[in-house]
């Protein structure tokens, strides 16, 4: 989110406006508009949008003024844009802008701040009784999906493509079940795994998708006479199939590793035991050495493995990291807690460099000892000071906590952009084999600049595509095939062309 000084141009605020308190939640696919309803007001309430380079407001939608919400499907979250809220408040309408903190007008809004990756942004199982919630870590959470708001959710999990999510939902104190749904809200939620009927293993949470998009792997458990979880089995859902098969193995909060067929997993064996990680074909087990009384393990895309430990002795919890999966690899400490707090479900962002973590100051419910400071910080790097972020906060219920979260970050905003500006472009070739570049403008009616020419003898592919960020630097590619078949990969420089061709 951006602050500029630059003011969307409406009149002077109404008084009324500083009890308004317009905000965006905006998240990767979607943006929601949320405020609140002052005193007087009555009717219906409707948004407006001023997309950056444009000078004509926009409606995106009204609502009732006690509806407190809306959402905007149809701007881009890599398009920076305005909002503003005209509303009926004793019986004149009042227009308000969206403010910071400084009472600043927030113009700007994009997921897409600077270059490289978007803003993360979050589903969050949470204390609101719509519990299963969406935001960035600095918006209030909108549930994921309103006209269907699964309450008792736990342990969400974005697909790797970030399309999908899937959960456990507690269906009774004593069973749970799987379920998968569209990150964007739409459409309904899928069960699949039921606990009912199934008094062996009737629990089942903490899934995890595979890197390649095909596989779904979590946990079931069942309870034990004293109330406490006693993991089962592992079980492998191959989504393009359908079948599902059981790793008899009894551990706990699987996660896939970068080959999308081994599944670090959580031993319960003992307290101090290590992690290990499970052949998904074969069963076959290895244990981690450096992951003793290692719980709620996360892999980063580049292989580095994150996890959370408790030392009784001490009372301390710690996040550690481990450089990768192999048996050789080095574990060090990240971040150690303050004594007494309790720290779990770290999750990366894209480049490995900041982390978030769910942390309870007062784990043991008593008043005053940090009850208003849990919650889920964001350590970035190089920094031991970790920060506490908006996740688990509802615009319902602000004081709502994130049990259990999981994050998504889009890959680099060029993923079409050539140019380095942030916005998509367009290459076209002409019958002579020159490659032409129509920088993106922003402005409505005029999209595209004067075209710019950035190669030549490009006759010699018979497709081009601008294939998205493929290097993930934040900057658009390019792939070309040839006559014979041959598919050549061309990285973007970031500034309108492209370096050396690679064949891929």
């Amino acid at each position: 989110m951006q602050t500029s000084a630059a003011a969307p141009k409406v009149a002077a605020a109404h008084p009324g406006c500083s009890d308004v308190n317009l905000s965006a939640n905006q998240l990767r696919d979607r943006t929601w508009l949320v405020w609140s309803a002052p005193a007087g007001a009555t009717g219906t309430a409707t948004v407006s949008r001023l997309r950056d380079g444009s000078s004509t407001w926009q409606t995106v939608g009204s609502a009732a003024v006690t509806a407190g919400a809306l959402l905007d499907d149809n701007q881009s979250p890599a398009g920076p844009a305005s909002y503003r809220i005209s509303l009926p408040v004793d019986g004149s309408t009042i227009t308000c802008a969206m403010t910071g903190p400084d009472g600043g007008a927030v113009t700007g809004l994009t997921m897409f701040p600077g270059a490289g990756a978007g803003t993360p942004d979050f589903a969050s199982a949470t204390s609101a009784t719509a519990s299963l919630q969406a935001q960035n870590d600095a918006s209030l959470a909108t549930p994921l999906n309103p006209s269907s708001a699964p309450s008792s959710t736990v342990s969400p999990a974005f697909s790797a493509d970030g399309q999908w999510v899937a959960y456990g939902r507690w269906s009774s104190d004593t069973e749970a079940d799987l379920m998968v749904q569209r990150a964007d809200g739409r459409g309904t939620a899928s069960v699949i795994r039921a606990g009912a009927g199934d008094p062996g293993a009737p629990i089942n949470l903490e899934p995890s998708y595979s890197p390649d998009g095909r596989y779904l792997a979590w946990a079931r458990y069942r309870l034990s006479a004293t109330g406490s979880f006693v993991p089962v089995d592992l079980q492998v859902r191959d989504l393009h199939t359908g079948s599902t098969r059981t790793l008899a193995q009894p551990y706990g909060t699987p996660v896939w590793d970068r080959d999308s067929r081994s599944i670090v997993a959580v031993s319960y064996a003992s307290a101090t035991a290590p992690m290990v990680r499970v052949d998904s074909a074969s069963g076959a087990v290895s244990v981690l050495a450096g992951t003793d009384g290692g719980y709620d393990p996360t892999i980063t895309r580049t292989g580095t493995l994150a996890f959370a430990t408790y030392d009784q002795a001490t009372n301390t919890s710690r996040l550690k990291v481990r450089s990768s999966t192999s048996a050789t690899a080095t574990t060090s400490v990240r971040f150690t807690a303050p004594a007494g707090a309790a720290l779990a479900n770290p999750r990366l962002t894209r480049d490995g460099a900041s982390t978030y973590f769910r942390m309870d100051l007062d784990p043991d419910q008593t008043g005053g000892s940090g009850d208003e400071t849990t919650g889920v910080y964001l350590l970035v790097a190089g920094s031991q000071a970790p920060q506490i972020t908006a996740v688990g906060a509802t615009a319902a219920d602000p004081t709502a906590v994130a049990s259990s979260f999981d994050l998504r970050q889009a890959s680099g905003k060029g993923t079409s952009d050539l140019d380095g500006d942030g916005a998509d472009d367009l290459i076209g070739k002409d019958s002579a084999g020159a490659l032409w570049l129509y920088g993106n403008t922003g402005r409505d009616g005029a999209p595209l600049a004067t075209r710019t020419q950035i190669g030549a003898g490009w006759n010699i592919y018979n497709t081009i595509m601008a294939a998205g960020d493929w290097n993930d630097d934040g900057i658009g590619d390019l792939l070309a095939r040839d006559a014979n078949g041959g598919l050549w990969f061309y990285a973007g420089n970031g500034r309108g062309g492209v370096g050396p061709r690679v064949y891929a």
